[in-house]
């Protein structure tokens, strides 16, 4: 049952009906709690706090209305929602319950769906009252936070007033100015002068102001807003004063948030694009160019899962400074992701790239070493990627970026050190790669994107089992593009997010269409690395499969080992949630990554998929015999089913039985199909049509 569900109090004598209540809410994932007379109800609601009451009217100790009187007031707070369950629905007893405190009633014999129809009504106010209580909550705490402060002042006598409590506002103005002279004296000399214009332009002018200035008490910064108009005569000005130091220190801590990263200290991607772009209008005007370093720090993950998160983020606070300490004076650092650093340098137009290079060469070659974290010792290798822009050049701070990150790509290597250089093969490929991700931001809109189903079987019943939703791009340009070159762009533009939902929804619709054909079966949908970032992916898959009415138990959610290891503990408890929601999970070519086995017992998992690289040479080779038998027998001792993907022979689909595997998919049973070829070879599959090849 999934974690903080609603805790429903049934009251009533009656087993019976105690047991119908029971029953039908323990289906809908409420947690109940039980009594059979009034005084028990009032004594579990006091000590136990449900969040919901079904009460009955007539019971023995203390009846019902008796029963809601007491709790109505003992109760502080917010009340507990009350639905008075009687035999009689009569205006009169309707209105002893309202009167009594009852929220809602239902008359007996109970109609559950009804009933159930109440409760998710009541749950439902119940939260919104809770909601609309913490912002009323809020707003006052804000109010009391901010303390506007009142004034007035007589410009033509030097007089000005305050009306507030010292004690409470305003503290570090004490004493209280009473002359407009001794105010002024407390700001800071820049602000002097403005306020005395602003005042004599209200006064000359008559209308209203707004002015930031700034007080300096005891050697301390304290920023005001200040607003306020003259009256009709002009001779009396009012307004109020504000206190936003605090919210201004929020501002410069929001902008802090906004464009630095946390780990480093340096500029974020954002902010770093921004300076690039200033850069390279600068240099334009400068005659200069500009010249842009991608630094990656390889098998950064691993790292991690070595030595934790917490010694990898003194890795790169180290790595930062010694960039900052090495690079040219006029230079500019930044992280740009979690495993990326990049440096924006500034020198004159014939200075050649190659000699760039090699200063840049002797300062990554100060990253090359040992590394001590925590009294370990950490060698890290290095990639790096250096384009340049001239002046005369129409490129962008993206654009430049890019080919930047798509040099120190292509530029690694076993070595501890490789720099790679921006080439003019390389721009094409870059201009190819824009091209194509255009229009997949176009594809995401115009809806062109499909489904195929690839079916699944049990090898002992020769059954059809499941499905696995394969998503295929139909390009009006391009024809059907294969999926390995679409899906890695949508998950780096973040388009995944987009098209995973479609993907599921859709697939989900399928697989309820086909059970109302009489093609009851499961379906399996991958889930990538960048889907997993979301942190309401729990409730998303949630809501789709709500609104398509599907059965969770019918959905497989298929995720690769990878995916898993980029934050295990988070993800792990992400598949904990899914899984309790009543989704399938499975892990996808399992053997291919580097997860660990103790990360693996962890995981609440319900299949392991046997990835098409130890399928291939199983006919020909004993090691992936051994693989395959090691893969199975820890499924089988996981509780987990195991299946083998990319069967295309006989052969191999013989040698998978003899094995253990239960499982099979791949060309040999079957191709991706379209649903209306998966429905006809689904009515028209047979043992036969897969013995005979």
């Amino acid at each position: 049952m999934p974690q903080n569900s609603p805790v429903i109090l049934i009251v009533d004598d009656s087993l019976p009906i105690r047991l119908t209540l029971r029953t039908g809410l323990a289906k809908e994932g409420y947690t109940i709690l039980e009594a059979t007379n009034g005084e028990e109800a009032v004594r579990i609601v006091i000590e136990q706090r449900p969040d919901l009451v079904l009460m009955d009217v007539q019971m023995p100790v203390m009846d019902g209305f008796t029963a809601v009187r007491t709790i109505r007031e003992q109760q502080g707070g917010q009340p507990t929602p009350i639905v008075m369950l009687t035999a009689s629905d009569d205006v009169d007893s309707v209105n002893q319950a309202f009167n009594a405190g009852a929220t809602d009633y239902i008359a007996k014999p109970i109609n559950l769906p009804l009933l159930m129809m109440r409760v998710k009504f009541a749950l439902r106010d119940k939260e919104r009252e809770r909601q609309v209580s913490l912002i009323e909550q809020q707003k006052e705490n804000a109010r009391l936070l901010f303390g506007l402060v009142y004034w007035e002042m007589k410009v033509n006598r030097d007089e000005i007033a305050l009306h507030y409590d010292p004690s409470q506002q305003l503290q570090w103005l004490n004493p209280v100015p009473t002359k407009i002279s001794q105010l002024i004296h407390l700001m800071r000399v820049a602000d002097r002068q403005r306020f005395k214009e602003v005042i004599n332009d209200v006064v000359a002018n008559q209308r209203p102001f707004d002015l930031e200035v700034t007080f300096i008490v005891d050697h301390q910064s304290h920023i005001v807003r200040i607003v306020g108009q003259a009256d009709i005569s002009g001779d009396i000005i009012s307004g109020a004063i504000h206190d936003i130091t605090e919210q201004r220190d929020l501002e410069s801590q929001a902008n802090q948030l906004n464009y630095y990263d946390q780990v480093t200290g340096l500029p974020n991607h954002k902010l770093f694009q921004s300076l690039v772009e200033n850069g390279i209008k600068q240099c334009k005007k400068l005659n200069k160019k500009i010249v842009l370093i991608v630094i990656g720090i390889r098998h950064l993950t691993a790292i991690s899962n070595a030595f934790g998160a917490s010694a990898t983020d003194a890795l790169l606070r180290l790595i930062a400074n010694e960039l900052k300490a090495n690079m040219s004076e006029h230079a500019i650092c930044a992280k740009i992701d979690s495993s990326h650093f990049a440096v924006k340098m500034r020198t004159d137009v014939d200075v050649p790239l190659e000699t760039t290079m090699t200063r840049v060469y002797n300062c990554l070659s100060k990253l090359s070493k040992a590394w001590f974290i925590d009294d370990k010792e950490v060698f890290v290798k290095i990639s790096a990627g250096i384009a340049e822009v001239l002046p005369d050049d129409k490129l962008s701070a993206s654009a430049l970026l890019r080919m930047a990150k798509s040099a120190q790509e292509n530029a690694k290597s076993n070595k501890d050190i490789t720099i790679g250089q921006y080439n003019a093969a390389q721009n094409t490929e870059l201009r190819n790669r824009l091209n194509l991700e255009a229009e997949l931001h176009r594809a995401v809109k115009s809806q062109e994107f499909d489904i195929q189903y690839q079916p699944q079987i049990n090898i002992e019943s020769m059954t059809i089992v499941g499905a696995e939703a394969l998503l295929r791009w139909h390009s009006p340009e391009r024809g059907l593009v294969p999926p390995n070159i679409f899906i890695p762009i949508l998950e780096e533009t973040g388009l995944i997010n987009t098209v995973g939902e479609f993907v599921i929804k859709k697939a989900c619709q399928q697989q309820v269409a086909w059970v109302q054909k009489g093609i009851n079966l499961r379906i399996g949908i991958n889930w990538s690395a960048v889907q997993f970032l979301q942190p309401d992916l729990p409730e998303r898959i949630g809501q789709i499969a709500r609104d398509v009415g599907i059965d969770r138990t019918q959905v497989e959610l298929e995720v690769t080992e990878s995916a898993t290891m980029d934050d295990p503990h988070r993800n792990i408890e992400i598949l904990r949630r899914l899984r309790h929601d009543g989704f399938r999970i499975a892990l996808d070519d399992f053997g291919t990554g580097y997860a660990s086995f103790e990360y693996l017992l962890h995981f609440e998992l319900d299949k392991l998929k046997i990835d098409k690289a130890f399928v291939d040479n199983i006919t020909r080779n004993r090691k992936e015999r051994a693989l395959i038998k090691a893969m199975n027998y820890l499924s089988e001792n996981l509780n987990l089913v195991s299946i083998a993907e990319g069967v295309e022979t006989r052969r191999q689909l013989d040698y998978l039985d003899a094995l253990g595997v239960r499982e099979v998919q791949g060309y040999y049973i079957c191709k991706p199909l379209w649903p209306e070829q998966f429905e006809t070879f689904a009515n028209t599959f047979s043992q036969k049509a897969v013995i005979e090849e």
